[in-house]
């Protein structure tokens, strides 16, 4: 303010007032008043200013020049005082600067500098007063707008070259946005992550895209790719996540980031999450190596979108990518393919791949239709096209190029192709798929008929030399039984032994054939393995003495413990397999070890081992070891003999049962056999108990064979059992209803399975029926045939076991216990389960349909048993007027019969005006068993389909099924 001095005389009260409000002001305004005086050269300054920039070592009253330069930034110091040096001279009237003040707090601030010069009447300055104001806020609030605007133009440029980027001018193209987002940023360094989701389930991030401008590129190195989040940059993943930017200084990071960034040169970063379809897809990153620096919400904004427009724009590219390589991909594999593929629009042929022009000589714009053989085959594809938009491996015979009809499967699919509706047409060649199909038609046919004649004589075969060997067997091992002279006793040795070898070629053939068909089946039954493995040791004994060998054998004894599995086929492999070493031994010892190599809880893995010191076999020999037929070599078969089956037939069966076969062998050494099984463990019995369980016991024997009945018998009475015997089936049952009536029932019944009039299966079903007998014996099924065959048509009917023919003391002995062990059953007996049902079949009104009188008597007995009320016809026609006349509760209709079949009376009943009809329960029964069949009496209107011959099993649950309760 001046110092000028105001006469009393000219004083004015309102001049003093408003100098204290301008005072007021500019205090509260923080706005620097000062003066210079030309006589003191020094600065006059409020001390209102000092004292808010701390400045406390200078006097605001008398600040020299030197001082006020001194206080002036370096950088604006010159500028500054060379206007103040103007302005004394005169060159100027007003002091109009701006620059930087070093404050006593060492910040620097930046202030607008104004002053006016008071001149004396010659001219010369004789003071100047003016304002100083900080305005550092002011100024960077005017910077962050210009490096806002200076972002959002390189944002906007950024989006527009993305957009029109693509191809191979790809990444150019994202360098030069991120090369306009690094200088419009003003950093030194600028890149895209994109993150991945590893093997180890862990996210992972890699940098893909980099600038770099004053600081060393990173991108490629170990800190660069493959980062895991949570070891390098663990708190970056929730940040980021969360869609927030990092904006930080390094030195303030955690230390695994700082272990990340610094050796990248970063002091400052600001990272921004691109959030890709709800998807942390990655990140945006700007690096500042020279200064630390810190980033507006705008500015964080701003780089976040631009992130975005990089990333949709990555997307976007590897999307086209993708779609083009896939584009070409389908292109050569359309052009390549061995299909015939073409578009067609009205018959006129508008594109097609190499085969279909190869295949037609057509050319494009010609008409299709001279192509195909039947009219009838071009009007059903297109209005099966018309009509669904699509017709798939349409049979269509075509001419192909020189005339010759060609068998396709066409399909054809509506499309749009050049902006109008065409069909897309695929031509798969299937002539020599077709041709091959009828010649292996022709040798299936002759391979399943050579086949058939082979089983049926190989079954007949069987049952007509099991037969008489049964009788041979049973009554030698009787007279061994009683006095012999020495010669005697030999003789009827030898002729047992004979026998059975007879019955094991027999087999052997028997187990091959079923090996070869694939129809082996394995029992699941108890049995004790050390004793199998006696009777297997017990046949090869007296032939390891005759040839003076010695049979070693090293069992793992396992106190009666009872294993689940197939002894019979087990005991078949040892004998084999002990057989084969005596044979091919001629001097030393012959040895089988069997140990359990691994025990748990409910199952056992037993080690087999067979090993001899006999001839041994070559590595060329072992090769052949397992090939039908065949032998070490031919000299070995002409000495040794035998047919060759033996280790085929082994090696199948252990592989069967779940094992493998490994041989060893050296030639005039010997050989080793080994192999490993396991099986299910069952809770041990001793003999003691065994005994116990069988003793007093009744049993029921049934054969038609007397000598097999005296047999069975024989065996039987040594386990301490009653027994009785029968020789049919009828006689079984009465049997079984005197025993319930006399409250003594029995509790085995080993039954004959081939028998006269009514077999053993049969009978079988007939004793699930009667109600009468409530307390049914364990039933054991005994026969001379294919076991496999006679467990495969017991299913369902719940025995408990099976014996073949000829029988022996351990099988019969066994077979027994475990029937009372009650383990065994093939399927569960689920007849009895049906019983239930049976009274609301009683008094139920059935027609049978049947013109032959046979099967009408067969059937109405089955029927009898159910207690209905039957009425029987003999043709369609009479079951037609029989409903119209009578109500039924079920229709039985034959399907073959004169006057009306079956199918046409079905019809004809359903179209009755009659109430309910529609809901009476037909049923097909009829010797026409395939598919179709089953499927014509459906759609003719029947319920069900029985064929014969029939199952009284399965009649009784179709009538309590489809009979209503009442």
């Amino acid at each position: 303010m001046s110092n000028a001095s105001t006469s009393p005389a000219t004083f004015d009260p309102s001049l003093v007032k408003y100098r204290d409000q301008m005072e007021c002001v500019v205090r509260w305004a923080e706005i620097g008043t000062w003066e210079w005086s030309r006589n003191t050269r020094t600065f006059k300054i409020n001390p209102e200013f000092f004292a808010k920039h701390a400045i406390t070592n200078l006097d605001p009253n008398s600040l020299t020049e030197e001082e006020w330069a001194q206080m002036i930034d370096p950088q604006d110091r010159d500028r500054a005082l060379a206007q103040f040096v103007d302005l004394i001279a005169g060159k100027h009237t007003i002091y109009d600067e701006i620059y930087r003040l070093t404050t006593g707090n060492g910040t620097i601030s930046a202030h607008a500098h104004g002053g006016t010069v008071e001149f004396t009447p010659d001219g010369e300055p004789l003071r100047i007063t003016g304002t100083i104001q900080d305005i550092t806020t002011f100024r960077a609030i005017e910077e962050a707008i210009i490096r806002r605007d200076r972002l959002l133009a390189a944002s906007n440029e950024s989006a527009r070259i993305l957009l029109s980027a693509g191809g191979n001018g790809f990444d150019h193209a994202v360098w030069k946005v991120l090369d306009l987002l690094g200088h419009a940023a003003e950093v030194d360094r600028v890149y895209i992550w994109k993150n991945y989701r590893g093997e180890d389930g862990r996210l992972y991030t890699t940098q893909v895209y980099e600038w770099s401008l004053g600081a060393e590129p990173q991108q490629g190195n170990e800190l660069t790719v493959g980062i895991a989040f949570e070891e390098s940059i663990p708190t970056w993943d929730a940040i980021l996540t969360a869609d927030r930017c990092i904006n930080s200084l390094v030195r303030n990071m955690p230390q695994a980031e700082q272990n990340q960034l610094s050796p990248q040169g970063i002091i400052s970063i600001l990272v921004a999450p691109i959030m890709f379809e709800n998807e942390f897809w990655g990140f945006i990153g700007f690096d500042d190596c020279h200064r630390e620096r810190e980033w507006s919400s705008p500015e964080e904004g701003i780089l976040k979108t631009a992130g975005m427009l990089i990333a949709s724009a990555i997307v976007r590219e590897n999307t086209a990518n993708m779609l083009e390589k896939e584009r070409l991909f389908f292109q050569k594999t359309v052009e390549t393919s061995p299909i015939s593929i073409a578009v067609v629009r009205d018959a006129v042929l508008l594109s097609a791949n190499n085969r279909f022009l190869e295949q037609s000589c057509f050319k494009i714009g010609d008409s299709i239709f001279p192509m195909f053989v039947n009219a009838d085959d071009r009007k059903t594809i297109l209005e099966t096209i018309d009509a669904h938009g699509i017709i798939q491996d349409f049979s269509l015979q075509i001419y192909d190029g020189g005339g010759t009809i060609r068998d396709t499967l066409c399909t054809g699919l509506q499309i749009e192709y050049e902006g109008h509706p065409a069909v897309l047409v695929w031509l798969i060649d299937i002539t020599p798929i077709k041709r091959t199909e009828k010649e292996l038609m022709l040798a299936r046919d002759l391979a399943e008929s050579g086949t058939h004649a082979k089983s049926e004589f190989l079954a007949r075969m069987s049952h007509e030399i099991r037969t008489p060997m049964n009788a041979v067997l049973g009554l030698a091992y009787l007279c061994l039984q009683t006095e012999l002279a020495p010669r005697q006793h030999d003789y009827l040795t030898k002729i047992q032994t004979a026998a059975k070898n007879l019955l094991g070629i027999i087999d052997d053939i028997l187990d091959f054939s079923k090996i070869e068909a694939g129809k082996m089946e394995l029992e699941r039954i108890p049995f004790n393995l050390g004793e199998v493995v006696r009777e297997a040791t017990l046949v090869i004994e007296h032939q390891a003495k005759e040839k003076g060998l010695e049979l070693i054998v090293r069992l793992q004894e396992t106190d009666g413990e009872f294993l689940l599995g197939d002894p019979l086929r087990l005991r078949q492999v040892l004998t084999n397999l002990l057989s084969n070493a005596v044979k091919f031994t001629e001097k030393g010892a012959v040895t089988i070890t069997v140990q359990a190599e691994k025990v748990e809880s409910d199952c056992v893995t037993q080690s087999f081992c067979i090993e001899d010191t006999g001839i041994g076999m070559t590595p060329e020999q072992l090769k052949g070891l397992f090939q039908s037929f065949t032998q070490a070599d031919g000299s070995t078969t002409r000495r040794f003999g035998g047919t060759g089956l033996g280790l085929v037939i082994t090696k199948n069966l252990i592989e069967l049962m779940g094992g493998s076969v490994h041989v060893e062998s050296v030639s005039h050494r010997g050989t080793l056999f080994r192999f490993r099984l396991q099986f299910p463990r069952l809770r041990q019995m001793n003999a003691n108990d065994r005994n116990a369980l069988l003793s007093k016991k009744r049993v029921l024997i049934v054969d038609d064979d007397h000598t097999a009945l005296a047999i069975i018998k024989n065996i039987i009475l040594s386990f301490d059992m009653r027994t009785d015997v029968v020789d049919s089936g009828h006689a079984a049952i009465e049997a079984l209803n005197n025993a319930v009536k006399l409250g003594d029932p029995y509790h085995i019944m080993l039954l004959d399975w081939k028998m006269p009039r009514m077999d053993g299966l049969e009978t079988v079903r007939r004793i699930r029926t009667l109600e009468e007998i409530h307390s049914l014996p364990q039933i054991l099924m005994v026969s001379a045939y294919d076991r496999s065959e006679c467990i495969r048509q017991a299913r369902g009917l719940g025995l408990a076991g099976f014996v073949v023919k000829p029988v022996t003391y351990s099988a019969i002995r066994d077979a027994i216990f475990d029937a009372f062990m009650l383990r065994f059953s093939p399927e569960p007996a689920d007849e009895t389960a049906h019983n239930d049902g049976v009274d609301h079949v009683k008094g139920a009104k059935i027609l049978l349909v049947e013109d032959n009188k046979i099967n009408q008597m067969v059937a109405a007995e089955l029927l009898k048993m159910s207690a209905v009320e039957l009425t029987v016809v003999d043709d369609g026609q009479q079951a037609v007027d029989a409903v119209r006349q009578q109500e039924f509760s079920l229709i039985l209709m034959d399907v073959q019969m004169p006057v009306m079949d079956g199918l046409t009376a079905t019809r004809e009943i359903r179209l009755l005006d009659k109430p309910g009809i529609d809901k009476l329960p037909i049923i097909a029964m009829t010797a026409n068993a395939m598919d179709a069949d089953y499927q014509r009496s459906i759609e003719a209107g029947m319920n069900d389909h029985l064929t014969k011959p029939i199952d009284p099993i399965k009649l009784r649950l179709a009538l309590e099924n489809w009979i209503v309760r009442k």
